[in-house]
């Protein structure tokens, strides 16, 4: 079932690959060979742990992870005339970024169930494609922007990802016509990161399927007011299933046949943000919704404000929840448990170098509109409070932080604190780093569960080059359910530009 350690090495080759090869191109590539820009970055984390089996062994760990990014801006020559130097003109730019991941730890041979004692192990190298795709700027004098490959979009109301096309059609009015649409990305590519799936798919008892979507939206870009109204829905089409190839086993022994090709809505939803700059900066409103046309409901509501007055800011949040899934998911139908939560934060500039905050929540949880409960519990609204405190600070050569937090109410007790910590022992070259953490927690279903949890890291980074750095972490929890959780890391870092000036932006 599960491939042998050492096969597991050899073919996690590739990331090794990928760094070396990003190094030699960072060292070797010449500022003047090409008009156009690139920056680089790559991380190459592996880590080491053990877990125990049902038997009572010991599985040794062995995870390999590389994250790789590529931005190539100003593709094309720029004009040679300097009259239209100055104009808007055609400019293209690359962005890509991937992940590949590799388990290199040893297997059980215990007569157990080994899914049970291995199931985080991948069967082989992983490559996720997290998006890569070619942009255009600057067309019909710079009104006219688009962007084809794999894509993603994250806002406070909507988070997906497609291998499309994006098309923004600007006006002189600070409004503009966004047009995308292509393939949703739904896990039936093995390149496809499982992050961006809609809630409630299940990859494994259904059939393959691919997503079409497409959406139209319209947005303000006027620096003093920013929006975007936008609908979108996709599209579930399940690919055939050979009659012999059952799908699912019901309870009572049964194995139908398969399904036909079937197309269904599997998301369909109309989002909306406004946000405002009043007062220079110091007043900031802003509200979102986000409505699910398929089920009818309100899934997320966030409204809030937050006020800047000198070395002082307050923040007020009201947000709302509602659960909403895949449109083949029976979840939209037995769990659906819309909670709210509103929030205040007060931040205080205490001095030069320090900082702090206060924030108290309320979370009120519902018992839902489905046919799991009953007409009280429906209506039974089940509070939730909770607060904290933190302070920050950072000098020339030790930064850090601490933060109290506490949670009480539905769902039992939260109750911790977390400190972090940089010290430079040789300035920006060489740092000594580490979390101190201790919770208290109690479950509500039961008195027995309770306990203390205490995790401690420590490690240092080492910058032995501008573009280089390597990262070394140890790590141990430990609590109430087991002695120890000991974890080590170690991580190499590239960073390069090909103008040499990438700044602390996008560096480490």
């Amino acid at each position: 079932m599960f491939s042998s350690g050492r096969a597991l090495g050899r073919q996690s080759a590739p990331g090794w690959a990928l760094i070396l090869a990003g190094g030699v191109a960072a060292m070797g590539w010449s500022e003047s060979a090409s008009a156009y820009e690139a920056f680089v970055s790559a991380d190459l984390t592996g880590q080491g742990y053990q877990l125990r089996d049902l038997d009572g062994r010991l599985l040794n760990r062995r995870r390999v992870e590389t994250f790789f990014q590529l931005y190539v801006y100003d593709i094309l020559p720029e004009p040679k005339d300097p009259v239209a130097r100055r104009k808007v003109h055609p400019q293209m730019y690359l962005s890509v970024a991937f992940r590949l991941d590799a388990d290199l730890g040893n297997f059980s041979s215990s007569g157990k169930d080994p899914f049970l004692l291995t199931q985080d192990l991948d069967a082989g190298p992983v490559f996720q494609l997290l998006y890569g795709y070619l942009g255009v700027t600057g067309l019909m004098g710079g009104w006219l922007e688009l962007k084809l490959g794999r894509q993603f979009r994250w806002s406070a109301m909507d988070a997906y990802q497609y291998d499309g096309i994006d098309v923004r059609i600007k006006s002189p009015y600070h409004v503009g016509i966004n047009l995308f649409g292509g393939r949703r990305v739904d896990g039936a590519l093995p390149i496809d990161a499982p992050i961006y799936l809609l809630d409630g798919t299940d990859t494994v008892q259904e059939p393959a399927s691919w997503q079409p979507m497409f959406g139209v939206g319209l947005f303000s870009d006027w620096k003093y007011l920013n929006g975007r109204v936008a609908y979108r829905r996709s599209f579930s089409v399940l690919r055939n299933r050979a009659p012999t190839a059952p799908i699912y086993t019901w309870p009572d022994g049964n194995q139908p046949n398969g399904l036909l090709d079937e197309t269904a809505t599997a998301e369909e939803r109309v989002t909306g943000w406004l946000s405002a700059r009043l007062w220079n900066d110091r007043v900031t409103p802003y509200l979102g919704l986000a409505y699910s046309v398929m089920t009818d409901r309100l899934a997320r509501t966030l409204a809030g404000v937050k006020v800047i007055l000198g070395r002082h800011s307050i923040s007020a949040e009201y947000a709302r929840h509602e659960p909403d899934f895949d449109g083949n998911s029976i979840f939209n139908v037995f769990n659906v448990q819309p909670f709210s939560e509103a929030r205040l934060w007060y931040e205080l500039r205490i001095a030069k170098s320090w900082s702090g905050y206060a924030r108290a929540s309320l979370r009120l949880f519902q018992g839902g509109d489905d046919q799991g409960y009953s007409a009280a519990e429906r209506k039974k609204v089940q509070p939730s409070p909770g607060g904290g405190l933190g302070v920050q600070y950072w000098g020339h050569s030790l930064s850090g932080r601490v933060d109290w937090y506490w949670q009480e109410g539905y769902g039992g007790r939260t109750l911790g604190v977390d400190m972090a910590w940089q010290y430079q022992i040789l300035g920006p070259r060489l740092s000594w780093q580490g979390r101190l953490t201790v919770i208290h927690w109690a479950d509500d279903l039961s008195e027995q569960l309770h306990g203390v949890t205490a995790g401690v890291a420590t490690g240092a980074l080492w910058r032995f080059h501008p573009r280089f750095s390597v990262r070394f972490i140890v790590e141990d929890n430990f609590g109430e359910f087991y002695k120890a959780d000991v974890r080590l890391y170690a991580m190499f870092q590239m960073n390069w530009c090909s103008t040499g000036t990438c700044g602390k932006g996008w560096l480490w």
